[in-house]
Order: C-alpha cells, then sequence, then structure tokens
C-alpha cells in the first residue's frame, strides 16, 4: 500500500509551484486587473515568472522557499524584498529563447563596460557577475543599442535618457550631463522608476535568481512589463519597467501575441522578444473601417463662375486620367482600384504613417508620386495575369461611363434645389433644417450613379449578378444613414456575397467548372475586398463630399445633415461676411505669413453649425495641418496641443488658489455640494424660514464679448510662479471587468484609455509614483503609466502663449484670413478657464453684495443662478446684469432670464416661474422650497434620444449592445440625484426611476438601430437588464466624494427599492 505524503513536505509545494508555472497563457495571476490581460497572454507574479525563466530545481526551490519560513534561504529574507516578490505583477509574451541570446549578451556586455565604465566585466565563470542597478543600466544602453527609429525607444526605463556622441552609443541622464554642460533647464529630470530599480529593495535579486541571473534580469527588464501595486483604491497598479503600456497592440484572435503598435514610418510591428524578423501587418476584413469623417465639412470645387461643380472632385483618378493622352489608362486605373497586386500601398498589408495623417487608414486620393516611384522597377506592360482579359475590360467601361455620366443631371432629379422649393411654398418660417437634403434623396442619387458608372458585370452575371448588386446598394444606403460618429466594416459590405461565380475573378486561362481550390477562393476574395474598398473610400465618400456639405446640428446632435453645395453657399456666405466685419478683422495674404513665421500657434478654422433659425460659428484648433519638413508632408501640432502647458498651468493656479475662481463650476455635479452647504448654513440661522427667491441670467456671447486687455492683465497677476514643469501621464481600465459572468453570453473586457496632464511649480519636486497614489484613491483596476515629454515652462513663456493666442488669434474663413479682434477664441481649451477667471473678478467687484449669509451664487460659464433670502438683492443682481456691464462685455439674453418672483428692469418684466416650483438651471432642476435636485424633464423630453445614440455595427453586437447599456447607465448616475442626505428619499426614487427609464429608452432606440441579424437574444437582454440593476445599486452606494467636498455621500435605497 503506498504511503500517505505528510501534508508538510515542502516538495509538493514545490511541484505544484513548477507545475503552475508551465501551464502558460491561462496561469493567469487571478488578482491582476483586467486591462493587463488585454495586453499580456500571460500575468505572474515576479516570484512566479522567475520560477518559470529558471530550469534549475535547485534555483526554483530556493526561490520557493524564499521567505516561506522553511529552508536556509529564508532565515535572511528580508520581509520587503519577499512583498516585491509576491505582489509585483510580471506581464509577457510567449517567446522561444534563442541559443545566440548568451552569446550577444555577453559580446554587448563587453561593449558596454568598455563604452561606459572604461574596464572589463569582471567574469566569474561563463557569465559576468553584476549588481542588480549594473544590470538595469546595461538593460538601458541595449535598449538605445538595437533602436534604430525615433530619439528614444518607447520604454519607460529609457524616459529621460538620450544619445550622446556621433560614432559611439552613450547614455546619460540628468545628473551625469549637468555636471558636464550645466544646461539644467533643458534637459529632462531623473527617471524615478530607474532610480526605484536600482535601490535596495531590489538588491537582493541577483543573488536569489544564482548563477546565469544577469541575463534573466535583463530580459525582465527589457522584455516584460513590470507593474507594482498602489496603496489607494482597489488592484491598483503603477508601470515601472517595460514597453510602456499605452504602445502595445491588444490582444484579440486577429493578434493573439500581442506586440508594439506600428511605427508610422514603417510598415511592421515590433517583433516580439526572440524574433529577429518583422511581421508584415494585415488588416483583416473585420478590422478595416471605412474612414466617414472624410465627407464632412468639404469645400465645394468651384468653376470659374464661382458656382460649385457637382460630380466627383477634379483631382478625382477618373478625372484626371481622361486629360493626360500619354498613360496607359487602363492600367493606371486598375493601380489606384487593385494597388495590392501591384505592391502598392495599400489597405490591407501596409499601416498608416502617423506622422503625417490622424485617420487610422491613409486618404489614397493622390498616389501618383507611389505610383512613378514604383513604376521605374516595372516593366511599361506589367499587369498581374487576374487583371488581364475580362478585368481589364471592365475597368475601361468604367472609365467610358464615367465620362458619360450626368452627375449634375441625376442631383438635380434626385436631390432637386431646396431654396427652389422653399420659396415656392414659403409659410414664413426661418428653419435652415428644412433646407437639407434627407438622406434617403442622397441615398438614391448615389446608387443611381454608382449604378451608371461601374459595370453591371463587376458584381456577377444573371440573377447571381442581380442579388450581390442589391446587397452593395443596401450597404450604400446604410452608409449614407449612418451617424456622426458611426461606421461601416468592410467586412459587412463583403460578407453574404457569393464570388465564386463573378467570371472577371477567375485565372485567364482557368477552364469554367473546375473545382474552387482554397487558395484561389483566398485571391478572389482578396481582389473583390480590393473593389469594394475602393468604391466605398475612394469613389462614394469623393462622390457625397463634392456634392454635398455634410456637419451634424446642434438640435440633433449625432444625426447628420446633406446640404446641397450650392444650397449651402447661400446659407453661408451672409453669417461669414457678418462675421468679418464684427468680431474679425482681415488680414492680408503677405502679412499672414510674416506674422505666423513669427507665431508659435497656427490658424484654426470657421466652420458654421445649423441651429434651427440660425447658424453658429464654430472654430476648430483641434485640426492638424500637413506642412513641409525635410521634403516631406508631416502633420503639424494643432493649436489646443500647442496651448496644453498653457492650460497645465491655469488648472495648478485653479487648485492653488480656489478663491479666485468666485462662484465659477467645471460641471454641474458641483452644484450639489454648494447646494447642500447653503442649506445646512440656513438651517444653523435665522433664515430657515424664509422664501427663497431664485433668478437666473444667461449672458449672451460671453467668449466673444470679454474685452482682451484687461484679461491680460489679470493673467499677469494670476500666474505668480517663474517656472512650471509639465508632465503627461496615462490611466487604463477594462470596460466590463465587473461584468464577467458564469452565466453565458461571456463578456469580453475592453480598453479604455485618458490621457492627462498636469503642472507643478519647478521648485516643488513631486514623483509620478505619489501623484498616482492620490489618483488611484478613487480608482478600481487601473494601470497608471507614466509618459515621456516632461517639460519645463517660465512663467514669461506661459504669458507669452497666452498673449499670443488672445491678441494674435488667426482664422481663415473660406480662403481669406482674419484676425480676431474682440473676445477670447472658442474652440480653445483655455477658454473656459479664462472665461471663468474673467467672470471671477467681476463677481468680486460689481456683485460683491452677494457676499452674504442670505445669498449663493452659482456660475457655469456664462449661466448665473442666484439663491438668496433676500428679495432686495435678487432684485438687484437681476437690475445689475440686465443693464450690462459694457466694462467687462457683458450683456445678458434677456428672453432666457427666469426669476420665481416678480420683478421688472426698465419697465419690462421678467420671465417668471411659480414660487413653489422645480426651477431650470443647466439641464437640472432645483426645488424651490428644500433645494432638492432632479432632472430638468421640460428639457429631457425636447431631447431627440435617437438622434443622440452612436451604435456600433462592427463584430460582437451583443458584447456592444452590453457595453453601451451600462455607459448609458453611468452618464445618468450623477451624486446629486442620488445622494438621500441631500434629497429626500422620495426624490431619489424618482431619479432612480428616471434614470432606467432614460436608460431604457435608449436601450429600445439602439436594438431598433441594428438588422434583424445583429439584434440581442432575448436571453442576454434578459441578463443585461438583470446586471444593470446589481451595477447601478452597487455604484449608488460605492459613490463617493472628492476629498476636498465637505459633503457626506449617502443612498438610502435598499436593493429591493432599486430592483422596483
Amino acid at each position: 500500500m503506498k504511503r500517505k505524503r505528510d501534508s508538510k513536505d515542502t516538495s509538493d509545494s514545490i511541484k505544484r509551484t513548477k507545475a503552475s508555472a508551465q501551464q502558460g497563457p491561462d496561469h493567469d495571476h487571478q488578482s491582476a486587473p483586467s486591462i493587463l490581460r488585454l495586453y499580456y497572454p500571460q500575468v505572474l507574479t515576479l516570484r512566479e515568472y522567475l520560477l518559470q525563466a529558471t530550469t534549475s530545481k535547485h534555483k526554483k526551490r530556493r526561490i520557493t522557499n524564499y521567505g516561506s519560513g522553511t529552508g536556509s534561504s529564508s532565515q535572511d529574507a528580508d520581509a520587503g524584498f519577499v512583498n516585491l516578490l509576491d505582489t509585483v505583477l510580471v506581464g509577457f509574451h510567449t517567446a522561444k529563447k534563442e541559443e545566440s541570446d548568451l552569446v550577444d549578451y555577453q559580446n554587448e556586455l563587453s561593449i558596454f563596460s568598455t563604452q561606459v565604465t572604461g574596464s572589463e566585466a569582471k567574469s566569474s565563470g561563463s557569465q559576468p557577475v553584476l549588481l542588480f542597478a549594473e544590470i538595469v543600466e546595461f538593460a538601458i544602453w541595449q535598449l538605445f543599442r538595437k533602436h534604430t527609429s525615433g530619439h528614444r525607444p518607447p520604454h519607460v526605463l529609457c524616459h529621460g535618457y538620450w544619445h550622446t556622441g556621433l560614432g559611439e552609443v552613450k547614455i546619460a541622464d540628468r545628473e551625469k550631463v549637468e555636471n558636464n554642460h550645466g544646461a539644467e533647464a533643458t534637459l529632462p529630470d531623473r527617471n524615478e522608476h530607474v532610480d526605484r530599480l536600482k535601490g535596495e529593495a531590489w538588491a537582493a535579486l541577483p543573488s536569489l535568481v544564482g548563477a546565469g541571473s544577469a541575463l534573466i534580469l535583463v530580459q525582465l527588464l527589457q522584455n516584460c512589463g513590470m507593474f507594482i501595486p498602489l496603496d489607494g483604491g482597489k488592484n491598483n497598479y503603477l508601470q515601472i519597467s517595460g514597453t510602456d503600456l499605452s504602445e502595445l497592440r491588444s490582444l484579440d484572435k486577429h493578434n493573439p501575441t500581442g506586440g508594439l503598435k506600428p511605427n508610422g514610418s514603417t510598415n511592421a510591428v515590433v517583433p516580439l522578444p526572440g524574433k529577429n524578423k518583422r511581421p508584415q501587418i494585415k488588416n483583416t476584413l473585420n478590422t478595416i473601417r471605412f474612414v466617414r469623417h472624410r465627407i464632412l465639412y468639404r469645400k465645394p470645387d468651384l468653376n470659374a463662375k464661382g458656382e460649385p461643380y457637382f460630380g466627383l472632385p477634379h483631382i478625382h483618378i477618373l478625372n484626371r486620367i481622361r486629360r493626360d493622352e500619354e498613360l496607359d489608362k487602363n492600367a493606371h486605373m486598375l493601380k489606384y482600384i487593385f494597388p495590392r497586386q501591384f505592391g502598392l500601398h495599400n489597405v490591407f498589408t501596409n499601416d498608416v504613417d502617423t506622422k503625417n495623417s490622424a485617420q487610422p487608414f491613409k486618404d489614397y486620393t493622390l498616389r501618383e508620386q507611389e505610383i512613378k516611384l514604383a513604376n521605374k522597377n516595372l516593366k511599361q506592360r506589367s499587369l498581374p495575369k487576374r487583371l488581364r482579359g475580362k478585368c481589364e475590360t471592365l475597368i475601361n467601361q468604367l472609365r467610358m461611363r464615367h465620362e458619360r455620366c450626368a452627375y449634375s443631371a441625376l442631383l438635380q432629379y434626385y436631390c432637386p434645389d431646396s431654396f427652389a422649393k422653399e420659396n415656392s411654398a414659403s409659410d414664413g418660417s426661418d428653419n435652415i433644417m428644412g433646407l437639407a437634403t434627407s438622406s434617403s434623396q442622397v441615398s438614391a442619387y448615389c446608387r443611381s450613379v454608382i449604378a451608371k458608372v461601374f459595370p453591371g458585370n463587376l458584381w456577377g452575371e444573371g440573377e447571381l449578378g442581380a442579388v450581390n448588386k442589391a446587397h452593395v446598394m443596401h450597404q450604400i444606403d446604410r452608409f449614407v444613414r449612418l451617424g456622426r460618429y458611426e461606421s461601416l466594416m468592410l467586412h459587412e459590405v463583403a460578407q453574404n456575397i457569393k464570388i465564386s461565380k463573378i467570371s472577371w475573378l477567375r485565372p485567364p486561362d482557368e477552364m469554367e467548372g473546375c473545382k474552387l481550390a482554397a487558395s484561389d477562393f483566398n485571391k478572389r476574395k482578396d481582389m473583390f475586398a480590393e473593389l469594394l474598398y475602393y468604391l466605398f473610400d475612394s469613389f462614394l465618400v469623393p462622390l457625397i463630399s463634392s456634392n454635398f456639405y455634410v456637419t451634424e446640428s446642434s438640435i440633433y446632435r449625432n444625426r447628420l445633415l446633406y446640404f446641397r453645395h450650392d444650397v449651402w453657399q447661400k446659407l453661408s456666405e451672409p453669417a461669414l461676411k457678418s462675421l468679418g466685419t464684427t468680431m474679425f478683422e482681415e488680414v492680408g495674404k503677405s502679412t499672414v505669413k510674416k506674422t505666423l513665421s513669427n507665431m508659435s500657434i497656427g490658424t484654426g478654422r470657421v466652420r458654421l453649425l445649423p441651429k434651427e433659425s440660425g447658424l453658429r460659428p464654430i472654430i476648430n484648433l483641434k485640426r492638424r495641418v500637413q506642412t513641409k519638413r525635410n521634403g516631406r508632408l508631416v502633420l503639424s501640432k494643432s493649436v489646443n496641443k500647442i496651448l496644453e502647458p498653457a492650460f497645465h498651468v491655469l488648472n495648478l493656479e485653479k487648485a492653488i488658489t480656489p478663491a479666485k475662481l468666485g462662484s465659477s463650476m467645471f460641471s454641474s455635479d458641483e452644484m450639489y455640494q454648494r447646494l447642500h452647504r447653503f442649506r445646512t448654513q440656513l438651517q444653523q440661522s435665522e433664515n430657515a424660514d424664509k422664501p427663497l427667491y431664485f433668478a437666473k441670467v444667461d449672458v449672451e456671447s460671453c467668449f466673444d464679448s470679454i474685452p482682451q486687455k484687461p484679461l491680460l492683465k489679470l493673467l499677469n497677476d494670476l500666474i505668480s510662479a517663474e517656472g512650471y514643469t509639465i508632465t503627461r501621464h496615462a490611466q487604463a481600465k477594462a470596460l466590463g471587468e465587473c461584468d464577467q459572468s458564469k452565466d453565458q453570453p461571456k463578456i469580453v473586457p475592453k480598453a479604455s484609455w485618458k490621457w492627462k496632464g498636469k503642472a507643478r511649480v519647478t521648485d516643488q519636486k513631486e514623483l509620478f509614483s505619489e501623484h498616482a497614489q492620490k489618483e488611484a484613491e478613487a480608482s478600481l483596476g487601473t494601470v497608471f503609466v507614466d509618459l515621456e515629454g516632461k517639460t519645463h515652462r517660465s512663467r514669461a513663456g506661459i504669458l507669452a502663449l497666452l498673449r499670443e493666442h488672445v491678441e494674435r488669434n488667426i482664422v481663415q474663413i473660406g480662403k481669406k484670413f482674419y484676425r480676431q479682434t474682440t473676445g477670447i477664441p472658442q474652440g480653445s481649451i483655455v477658454s473656459s478657464l479664462l472665461c471663468n477667471f474673467f467672470y471671477a473678478e467681476l463677481e468680486s467687484k460689481v456683485l460683491a453684495f452677494l457676499q452674504d449669509d442670505e445669498s449663493l451664487l452659482l456660475r457655469l460659464i456664462d449661466d448665473f443662478l442666484l439663491i438668496s433670502t433676500n428679495r432686495d438683492t435678487a432684485t438687484r443682481f437681476v437690475q445689475v446684469m440686465h443693464r450690462g456691464l459694457p466694462e467687462y462685455g457683458l450683456r445678458v439674453k434677456e428672453d432666457k432670464s427666469k426669476v420665481n418672483f416678480d420683478v421688472q428692469v426698465d419697465g419690462r418684466d421678467v420671465s417668471r416661474l411659480p414660487a413653489a416650483t422645480n426651477f431650470p438651471y443647466c439641464g437640472n432642476a432645483i426645488d424651490t422650497i428644500n433645494l432638492n435636485i432632479t432632472r430638468d424633464e421640460i428639457r429631457r423630453q425636447q431631447n431627440n434620444t435617437a438622434a443622440a445614440l452612436t451604435v456600433d455595427f462592427s463584430r460582437s453586437p451583443g458584447q456592444n449592445f452590453y457595453r453601451k447599456t451600462f455607459n448609458m447607465l453611468k452618464l445618468h448616475m450623477h451624486t446629486m440625484h442620488l445622494c438621500t442626505r441631500h434629497n429626500n428619499v422620495e426624490t431619489v426614487i424618482a431619479n432612480v426611476s428616471r434614470m432606467f427609464a432614460d436608460t431604457a429608452e435608449r436601450c429600445f432606440n439602439y436594438i431598433r438601430c441594428l438588422s434583424q441579424t445583429k439584434k440581442p437574444s432575448t436571453a442576454l437582454i434578459i441578463k443585461t437588464i438583470d446586471d444593470l440593476i446589481h451595477v447601478a445599486y452597487g455604484l449608488m452606494k460605492r459613490k463617493r466624494e472628492k476629498k476636498s467636498s465637505d459633503v457626506e455621500y449617502a443612498c438610502a435605497l435598499s436593493k429591493a427599492q432599486t430592483r422596483w
């Protein structure tokens, strides 16, 4: 009979550890945040990783027993080091160990020792003995040596380091270079993660691993991501080593191994550790999304009379090719339609250069230079076999049909001039929305043009061809009807198309009726996918944008409106002309060139946003303009990107001196804290039983009317420190991390990223880990990543940047340039802050009579709300604001003012609500009796919920519906609506009921937009509702206020009340 093993035998734990270390990707550390498992196939603790990397049984036993209280190695164990082994997480990709790694390591170590230390490394046996601090330095040096593109490897340990010298590879940190050059202001700070790893806590790592540890530890530092836990919050981590998590590609079935995101300058991803060749990027049909953004806001092509030209743009290949008599026209067209067959840049096998395009896929409207370079290596008549014969004939027919197509006549037939219709049936209204062409008319026009230009045999012959053509036309109709942020995947267009019987896809020498091989089928599928991509991306998109001005509106939000270019020209010209005479002055082109050469900020573009009865100007300061640099077209920084340092500095001053903001609020959520404090103050005084007088006023065109000189004087006094340091970091978490359930269907988490910046006074040192610790207190399952790009800015530099932005803001309207003479730029990231600081000064000087215990003043940008127990004070406030304050450029919109008591200004009554009512303010309603907060029901009923939705039509529709539902819920979960310390229970129950009703309405509209095959199943809908209640209850109980708040949050609703 076999003897039973003693339960205390340590060999059992060793075997279990070994087995677990060999299990591979499925043996992820269970406490790791879900976000890490989205980027690494394996996530283990540091101890588990070392066990997996080591082959010696003796070493495995030593690593396992270290700090466990058993074995000789545990007697002198450092508690801090033991904690590192069991809490530090290591994310890595499975890589085959190469035999040449050791040889390369020893050779490079010899070079490193000679160049950096000036001496040879001491050897003990086959490998040199190094301290862990020296291993860290060597790992950084080797990363720079292997890096071939860019100024610095995208690795956490390389932040703050750079190349020095010309012929040799050297690195230096801030301390070393300061001693030699003294250029302190222009050098980066020390890398705190390097300092951490060089500290005493990590020094014992080489001795624990034993002989041969250096190579294992170098690979750990270079090829793995290491994350340490943060004390605040729950399950939050800080990355201290490895490639920046933000630079990695997420794992999925098309990319199961991960790796670096593709570099814009190359057409390959960085290889995984242990692989020497760079794999070629391949976008599948499921990952290729048509870039619909290119149809938005496009200017028309004009003829000699200055009228819009209809049809395809002048620069389109079908228009250019007929004007060039020397070209082999068919071959040239084939290179545009089937670039992959000629080895040209294409959407399937190449990536986008992020330095010259902000879009996920390249614009192939002009590719003449690329074709010219490719032709040098090709024979003049070198068509791939499959493109000869029938295919070439069909493309020739396509060219001929384009030349005969009457684009203008078709446009007039399907989309008649809406101005002519409006004038013939005018009812005296001024509704701009009525002048837009309906999406069904636009779709009919596009389908008609494509039917006339593209030969029918491209889709197949006979009945099968008709079925394929009908499917393509249906997808064109869907493309036109999609919302602003919705798009179409190439897979959806290609799905259900029968390509086996399309004759032009066959090889020229193939007999009809032959059995179709898998390789032949895949080749045909690839070629037909190229045709479909050309149809949508290079024909349909320019067709829409050259005939229609496509824009969203302030009413329908995400729903797109299509205006014929001639109609939009008649609408926009008077509005643009008015802008040029009121708040802008025209600047000559020569003056613009001279001014821009001396400016660090570029120009913005003005576009007009349709409203119900007019057009509102929008200045686009997020746009990145292509400029030539070293003979190449590259994307320059946007105006808002250049202003980021000033934005962070203003935010710092806001945090340092909040009193300078007066009654400013940066979101409506801040209103709840102030209302609760005011009510508590009233209850503790003799004013508790007095009625409350409400007065709301709205400033007219606040950004456009702020005087510039007083604002700049205010900024000069506001910015106090002599120098600032700007840092950047990223926060990542997995959406749906708490949605995992044993029930089916399984919901896969999705990565969510936030990019943040922060300013601090240069003299005040703060490590990123300290800042991450503070941020983590309100986070759950979040990973914090320190990003490179730390900059130092002087006070004079920040003031000069803001002065240039305010006084020399140049915008382009049409083909002319204008300088803004009054107000501050709209669309700027600093505009709201500047407005708040300026109006806070107005409050301190003009509205000082409100600073008493009887009144509360709230202001969200330009919306003022006064609540007072003194009727005279409320009356005086309304009169002062309505009469205007010219020195501050303030003028109110009298028709939007509201009060709950009788008041007149210069003999005119101000719009009044009942004394006891829910007073509307910024989308919420405040009870004038007890200050309870609810949503503004009138405004809610006016919102078009369906038009505000963005439906994800891509793969995994059920999972997308599940995630979207929870996002909809979270948008409605505001602390001020759920807190029972401020609101009574009945109000909170009503708020929760409306919250669920709104979510249900949005879900209904979302499902209605999906096709029948993509609608979620009944089981998934029931599961979503059940999980929604559970998550809503959990969020209501877990919500917390910021540390600066003196309001203690509590929600007294039970789970039964929530479910009801």
